[in-house]
């Protein structure tokens, strides 16, 4: 296992909770000072820069589920495009109606790509 990332002692110790391998130097007590906690979930980052490509993709969508509702049901149906939003998911998931199913699909890649 030439390829391996972690030697087996050095996993063993990580799932030990053994602190006695140490390959990596130690942080200088000086740069301690100037780390600050991180937490993803309480900072808002504001993106004022307009998403382009995802508006590409949701317009083509919207066109081509378009025509295949027209083909599917010989109806011209009314689909709108609305805005892009950008939100943290718990507040995507405390606006969500009650039933709501959402699902997650898997597809293998087409051929060619």
């Amino acid at each position: 296992m030439g390829d391996s990332i972690l030697s087996q002692a050095e996993i063993d110790a990580l799932l030990n909770g053994d602190s006695e391998v140490k390959d990596e130097p130690t942080a200088s007590v000086s740069g301690e000072s100037d780390i600050r906690p991180y937490d993803p979930n309480t900072q808002r980052r504001v993106v004022r820069e307009r998403l382009q490509a995802l508006e590409i993709i949701n317009e083509r969508f919207a066109r081509h589920f378009r025509m295949g509702l027209f083909n599917l049901l010989r109806r011209s149906p009314d689909i709108t495009v609305g805005a892009i939003r950008i939100q943290p998911y718990h507040e995507f998931a405390r606006n969500l109606p009650v039933p709501t199913n959402l699902n997650l699909i898997h597809l293998k890649p087409l051929r060619g790509t």
